[in-house]
Parts: C-alpha cells; structure tokens; sequence
C-alpha cells in the first residue's frame, strides 16, 4: 500500500464533522496498548505532581525559598 495514497475511508471511519479526527478500526490488542499507555502516562503526571505539591513546604526549606 502506497502511503502518500489518499486513505478510503469506511463509512463509519469518517469524521463526523469536517476537520474532525477520524475513528479507524484497530484490532483489540491494540486498544488495549492504548488504554494502558494513556493510563500510564494520566498516573505518571498525577504522581509527579502529588509529590511536588505533598512537599512543597520541604522543598522550600531545603531549597531557601519561598511561595512568593
């Protein structure tokens, strides 16, 4: 498959709105790939930012600064 070729869509592949993204098929592995690489990357930030917000006070101290 050539893949500068222009994509034919199925019909409920298309976007429902121009300028929409597309819902393409994709095998089930794959939904589940993405489902755990976005619940991955939603409770790696979510950490990150609890740690830093948990002890903030502390780093402050270490650090010799302030809120302001």
């Amino acid at each position: 498959m050539d893949k500068y070729a222009p994509r034919q869509w199925l019909p409920h592949e298309k976007p429902s709105l121009p300028g929409s993204p597309s819902t393409p098929l994709h095998t089930p592995a794959k939904r589940l790939a993405y489902g755990v690489v976005g619940l991955l990357v939603a409770i790696t930030g979510g950490l990150g930012n609890a740690l830093v917000t948990a002890n903030l006070v502390f780093l402050q101290g270490a650090l010799g600064a302030t809120t302001a």
